[in-house]
């Protein structure tokens, strides 16, 4: 099954091309705020640069969140025009998973992505020659939280993880791939933000709403 992988979630966004358990090829970009402008363009290269179109693609796989908000939604509105376009189905992945597959680490691995002011989203997962487990929801919290967790960690959120192997754009296209191989259908996966925690404007609204 051959999938496209969209990250523009977390920082340094990226585009990767797997198929099955094969990591075709992966684009990355440190301009997260041009993703808007750049994210077709680089999928248009990486694409060609492998002699594929997306009529070659099976599924298009985003990671959903967490992460940035913005991102978020420009990295879901790029598949989702995409599949309107072409009729590729789209599956949202969460982004920790996405790290934690992405990561090649085995056994109980904590994937955690920097939230900003000290703070972190932080999920654990059984990592495993088959793919991905989940053990624990995505949480926000500060990064004392998991000061504690031991073994082998993943993602920006830990001063000292692990380099990942692949792109998160690569991980979700991954875990995407072994989802649907052990029989989850495309709506279950159905792509729709993660965003684990309120944006800075709902915190505001509901701070007023409290006074």
């Amino acid at each position: 099954m051959r999938i496209l992988g969209v990250d523009t979630s977390s920082r340094g966004g990226s585009v990767a091309v797997v198929d099955g358990k094969t990591v075709v090829g992966e684009l990355s970009s440190d301009s997260a705020a041009s993703f808007s402008r750049q994210l077709l363009g680089m999928i248009e290269t990486l694409l060609a640069r492998h002699g594929l179109s997306v009529k070659n693609l099976d599924a298009i796989a985003v990671a959903a969140g967490p992460g940035s908000f913005t991102g978020i939604r420009i990295g879901l509105a790029t598949a989702g025009g995409i599949s309107l376009a072409t009729g590729v189905p789209v599956a949202g992945i969460s982004s920790l998973e996405a790290v934690a597959s992405a990561s090649r680490l085995r056994g109980r691995v904590a994937a955690a992505l920097d939230a900003g002011g000290g703070n972190v989203y932080h999920a654990l997962f059984d990592v495993g020659g088959d793919g991905v487990t989940r053990i624990t929801p995505d949480t926000f919290s500060h990064r004392a939280a998991i000061a504690g967790e031991t073994g082998p960690c993943a993602g920006d959120g830990w001063p000292d993880a692990a380099q990942l192997n692949n792109s998160v754009a690569a991980g979700a296209a991954l875990r995407a791939g072994q989802m649907l191989a052990a029989g989850a259908s495309m709506e279950t996966l159905r792509a729709a933000p993660n965003y684990v925690q309120q944006s800075a404007a709902e915190k505001n609204l509901n701070l007023l709403q409290e006074g």
